[in-house]
């Protein structure tokens, strides 16, 4: 078997862009080196470092491991918070993390198309908050950036609420319109899980078949909808149109974590096969210990797999490999502009399956499905407002989590994760509300645009693009 050299990175662009991710992450307690989602933060994908490309040199930064190792343990730290506040001060200036905004566009080439070039300065002020809020904990010289500069930055809109009274109307009628009784006698929460019931859940024995069977009903519509008529082109590989590719580098697992605040992830590993061709490997883990409806099966697998996070993945690890995309487009990033977009496209991703709208879903699969886009959207506003009541306008958590159970209708479980992403410094600020603002952002762009337009920017036909590229892009 051949055995694969990994090349070093780039001088210039590729070498900044990896060392600021990389940073970042480990301030924020990542790790990319680490195979698999738990390990991983800000730095959510990176080309395979054991065939393709060298991790950057700031991983290997005696400084940064030594970071990186006293964050394994969150709970149970070796290093004193002097020293961890010596080592991140140190961190920061070596390697001018509070310049990111200047130094990292500064990279490219004079001939850089505009939109990547606003791309990357987008993503230099994302990383520019996250280290300045975590350099700002170990030097109180340095002015932490507020909540509205945090969540300007990754989602490219003014914070503000929205308004949940139509969506709870929006999942009385869907409740009532597959016969369950929505009289004001009852709250939505218990006709909610009365719903529940009704369509049964998807017990843990059956979980990975289940989620075979509906990926590949899921593949099907993606190729009929999607590929067959846009022709996506990637020079150089056997596969010339998405059509030819098989997409089977899934390795997926369940496990069973009542507790966790996790339901599902998505890790991308792509790498390379013992014959040198395009692995398209990606980790895909779903929490059995979070009970899931039948028909919301459905949506999760959408949005992880087919074609949502999965196949944007193997979209952009294609369009970089045949010279079309830059370094960017594979190592993705958490709690940026970026992600929102791949959020909204990973949480339309459903509807993008069947054509572009809801209704095309619920004429496919059944009432049901209104239920569970009703229920989605109440998830996402949750996501989106929790942070803005809790760390913008500082009301206590205990009222948070009553507005979650009450005015976004979740049951217990989703009250205590919609809390703990809420009070998180940059997952509250940068990433929680991504998804409701990417959903909206792609939908409208669907009715403006159509669907298929849509699905070509959105999977890199024209770039790689964040939340506010992609609209211009459009």
């Amino acid at each position: 078997m051949e055995k694969f050299q990994p090349r070093p990175l780039e001088k210039g662009f590729e070498t900044e862009y990896a060392n600021d991710l990389i940073l970042v992450d480990t301030l924020w307690g990542g790790d990319v080196g680490i195979p698999g989602a738990q390990a991983r933060f800000i730095a959510d994908a990176y080309p395979d470092p054991k065939t393709e490309v060298q991790l950057p040199p700031a991983y290997s930064d005696s400084q940064v491991v030594a970071l990186r190792h006293d964050n394994e343990k969150p709970d149970d730290r070796k290093l004193s918070a002097e020293v961890r506040a010596e080592l991140i001060r140190d961190i920061v200036g070596r390697y001018n993390l509070l310049d990111i905004p200047e130094l990292l566009p500064a990279t490219l080439g004079r001939d850089t198309p505009p939109l990547r070039r606003r791309f990357v300065e987008n993503m230099g002020g994302c990383f520019d908050v996250m280290a300045r809020l975590a350099a700002s904990k170990a030097d109180n010289r340095i002015t932490a950036p507020s909540f509205e500069e945090r969540y300007r930055a990754a989602i490219h809109r003014e914070p503000e609420l929205l308004d949940t009274v139509e969506l709870r109307e929006s999942l009385r009628v869907a409740l009532a319109g597959v016969g369950l009784e929505v009289t004001n006698g009852r709250n939505l929460q218990e006709t909610a899980a009365a719903y529940a019931q009704q369509v049964g859940i998807v017990s843990p024995a059956e979980f990975e078949s289940e989620v075979a069977r509906v990926t590949g009903e899921l593949m099907e519509q993606v190729r009929k909808n999607i590929f067959e008529k846009l022709k996506f082109q990637f020079t150089g590989h056997a596969g010339e149109h998405l059509e030819d590719v098989k997409f089977d580098g899934l390795n997926f697992k369940a496990f069973d974590k009542p507790d966790s605040h996790v339901s599902g992830s998505s890790c991308y590993l792509g790498g390379l096969t013992p014959d040198g061709k395009p692995a398209f490997r990606d980790l895909v883990e779903f929490n059995a210990g979070h009970p899931i409806t039948r028909p919301a099966l459905y949506h999760l697998s959408a949005h992880e797999m087919k074609p949502g996070h999965y196949i944007d993945s193997v979209v952009s690890d294609l369009g970089w490999r045949s010279g079309r995309l830059g370094f960017e487009a594979v190592g993705h990033t958490m709690c940026t502009a970026e992600c929102t977009a791949r959020e909204g496209w990973a949480q339309k991703a459903l509807e993008m399956a069947f054509g572009g709208t809801q209704q095309a879903v619920i004429d496919a699969l059944g009432r049901e499905h209104a239920v569970e886009f009703a229920l989605d959207r109440l998830v996402d506003a949750g996501k989106h407002n929790g942070p803005i009541l809790m760390q913008r306008d500082g009301k206590s958590p205990d009222d948070v989590k009553k507005y979650f159970a009450e005015d976004c209708v979740q049951s217990d479980l989703y009250v205590r994760k919609l809390a703990a992403w809420s009070r998180h410094p940059i997952l509250g600020s940068m990433y929680a509300p991504g998804y409701a603002v990417g959903y909206d952002v792609l939908t409208k762009a669907v009715e403006k645009h159509g669907a298929l337009r849509v699905a070509e920017v959105a999977l890199h036909q024209e770039g790689y693009q964040d939340i506010d590229t992609f609209q211009r892009a459009l």
